[in-house]
């Protein structure tokens, strides 16, 4: 669990809302203003979830061709 700490002094958790960071660089390079945004694993989570499901499909219809394959030549012989 991250916390972040406010200007205040007060904290709150930073995984229950997500909140973006910004990064301003202007030493990197004299002649540009580098900025980067973040947003946390947010993304990373969610394609995560997306790929474990897509995943089991694959392997329940997998199994499910086994299966009836393995039916087929079992009634073929009667």
């Amino acid at each position: 669990m991250k916390w972040c700490f406010k200007q205040d002094g007060s904290q709150h958790d930073t995984d229950a809302i997500p909140t973006p960071k910004v990064i301003i660089d202007q030493d990197a390079d004299p002649d540009a203003t580098v900025v980067e945004v973040t947003f946390g694993d947010r993304l990373g989570a969610l394609l995560d979830t997306v790929w474990s499901h897509i995943l089991a499909e694959i392997v329940m219809r997998f199994v499910f061709l086994l299966l009836l394959t393995y039916l087929f030549r079992i009634f073929r012989f009667f």
